[in-house]
């Protein structure tokens, strides 16, 4: 199985000191199963927000290449049980214009607010841009 994050926001954010303005930010995973036809795909959005939860320097639109879920853990995290009407948080970290690579972070957060790693990658290669730091936090939901 392998996840493509696409990830667009539109606001203001220092990363690391807690400072943001979102406007809007959304992003879906795509989770690609060779034992299914047709991709599953999942969203979440994130409009007018304050703080860091979801924030960007300026304006950001990135799409990750396939990122590879290689064990048993990771791959449950990603099935529909495990993401459906879950909290999490998606960061993708580096700067970039047309194509590079970035570190992505996907963590769920239970309704204690304790996270849970589901998924963390360095050197992903990405197309898009950002400035800096791009992350989007909220509720996921099954998109048709």
């Amino acid at each position: 199985m392998d996840v493509v994050i696409n990830l667009d926001s539109l606001g203001f954010g220092i990363p690391r000191t807690g400072f943001g303005l979102n406007l809007i930010s959304g992003s879906y995973i795509q989770v690609s199963n060779p034992a299914k036809r047709k991709p599953d795909i999942f969203g979440l959005t994130d409009v007018l927000s304050l703080g860091d939860n979801s924030s960007t320097m300026v304006f950001a639109s990135l799409k990750t290449s396939p990122i590879k879920l290689s064990t048993a853990e990771e791959i449950q995290s990603f099935t529909m049980s495990g993401l459906v009407a879950q909290k999490i948080q998606i960061n993708i970290d580096g700067t970039l214009i047309g194509n590079g690579k970035a570190d992505v972070t996907i963590t769920r957060i239970d309704g204690d607010g304790r996270p849970t790693e589901l998924l963390k990658r360095f050197d992903v290669k990405v197309s898009g841009g950002q400035l800096a730091r791009t992350s989007i936090r909220g509720n996921v939901r099954k998109l048709p």
